[in-house]
């Protein structure tokens, strides 16, 4: 099994192919110290400033090949990679919005982390001398027994840890379409109405400002009953 660090340097790899370009010329320049003229307080000042003046500008065309190529090489570990948080950040590359895909992932990774399995422990005793002149074997002490599975206990943890890592970066970027951040909030166990306020903040705090407005004139109301 391929490593979670290489699988995922590979998706890195191949991200950036999606956007690869055949360069026709790099272009050219230079810096100059170019002197700036600013009127915007009525009075004339100059500065000078340190600027990248171009000569050739750069000249690239998309590299179709090797894009598609990309493409199809991030929708293979989205379909089928072992590593569900390499799958997660494969379909995030392509701009796939897995749905419900990532909320079974997590609870698939949960029940792996106790994960356990079958052992078998006992003795096999041969007896040499027979009336046959064969040797017979037969089980002494035979027991089977359940203990944790400690290699894919780990491999889940160390998934489930990244998985939830990508799933909180998403849901923290409010730059990621809002249906991307909901996703990855359900996925996190998040309740609706906790992705809701995370989504309208302002509506949540006008919310409580009025809700302190009513409760501080209900005070007053009662205040001034009292004190008569």
């Amino acid at each position: 099994m391929e490593s979670l660090e290489d699988v995922l340097s590979h998706v890195e790899s191949l991200r950036k192919d999606l956007g690869a370009e055949i360069v026709v010329n790099r272009g050219k320049g230079h810096w100059e110290n170019v002197c700036l003229i600013d009127n915007s307080y009525g009075i004339w000042v100059s500065s000078y400033e340190d600027q990248f003046v171009i000569d050739e500008p750069r000249i690239a065309h998309p590299d179709t090949e090797r894009r598609e190529k990309a493409k199809k090489d991030l929708e293979q570990v989205y379909d089928s990679n072992e590593w569900y948080s390499a799958r997660y950040v494969a379909g995030r590359a392509l701009g796939i919005n897995p749905d419900c895909k990532p909320k079974k992932w997590v609870s698939e990774l949960k029940l792996q982390t106790k994960a356990t399995k079958q052992i078998s422990e006992g003795a096999y005793v041969t007896n040499p001398f027979s009336a046959t002149g064969t040797s017979y074997v037969w089980e002494e002490n035979w027991n089977e027994s359940i203990v944790p599975d400690e290699e894919t206990r780990e491999i889940a943890k160390q998934d489930l840890n990244r998985l939830t890592t990508e799933l909180k970066r998403v849901y923290s970027d409010k730059r990621t379409d809002m249906t991307f951040r909901a996703n990855a909030g359900r996925a996190l166990g998040y309740s609706r109405l906790r992705i809701w306020a995370h989504e309208h903040p302002l509506l949540v705090a006008a919310g409580w400002i009025a809700a302190a407005g009513v409760a501080g004139g209900i005070g007053y109301l009662a205040y001034n009953y009292l004190a008569r």
